[in-house]
């Protein structure tokens, strides 16, 4: 079930606003469009006890407050520094790896979109791209799709973009992993947009860097 808010949020402190409240219902997703277009998305309908807490949480929700996953520096004598962390969405030890791969043919110098579903939620922080027989003028791009319009902003909506035009190296190997993940939901789509400069058609195989959050 989707409830609808114009407000600002803090996606990392509303979540925990709400996970930690008396509402019995799975949270599913909270997404932001543009600066105050709210939707919060539960695995199934709120009681309306329920709906007025997640209303009350909304209302008193201070989308200034700094992110619970901020990193402090501490000063200590002789001029060290202590790194002090508070992670509770971003623990490494709250993860496990799921990875996947998937593959595809792009004709010769054409730009094909090969696509690969999340059925369940997934947390990305990387991946890793396999090609040969590499054009000089090679490159992709990577998007996140709602393919079939199930967060309600239209069928095909890209809700992000990852990389963008960016040039494959002659070895055909291009790896790329942040030290942070990114939350993508079941039901959407990951995308490799790949352009083949080459006179000849390449088969591309990419492994994803996914992860299940317990």
């Amino acid at each position: 079930m989707i409830y609808n808010y114009t407000k600002q949020a803090n996606l990392d402190n509303l979540e925990l606003e709400i996970r930690s409240s008396t509402i019995t219902i799975a949270l599913d997703t909270i997404t932001l469009v543009g600066d105050d277009d709210l939707k919060i998305t539960f695995k199934a309908t709120l009681s309306s006890s329920e709906e007025t807490e997640l209303d009350t949480i909304v209302t008193n929700h201070d989308y200034a407050l700094p992110s619970p996953n901020m990193t402090t520096l501490v000063d200590l004598p002789d001029d060290k520094i202590l790194l002090v962390e508070s992670l509770p969405f971003t623990n490494p030890s709250g993860f496990r790896f799921r990875g996947a791969s998937f593959s595809g043919t792009v004709s010769a110098e054409s730009t094909a979109d090969l696509d690969y579903e999340i059925t369940q939620e997934r947390w990305i922080n990387g991946g890793r791209l396999l090609v040969s027989n590499i054009g000089q003028e090679d490159k992709i791009t990577f998007q996140v799709v709602d393919k079939n319009n199930i967060l309600g902003f239209g069928a095909g909506v890209v809700l992000d973009e990852f990389i963008k035009d960016y040039f494959v190296p002659d070895t055909g190997n291009l790896e790329v992993k942040l030290d942070y993940p990114a939350k993508i939901i079941a039901g959407l789509f990951l995308r490799l947009k790949y352009t083949n400069s080459n006179s000849s058609d390449i088969t591309i195989k990419c492994n994803l860097y996914l992860h299940w959050k317990n």
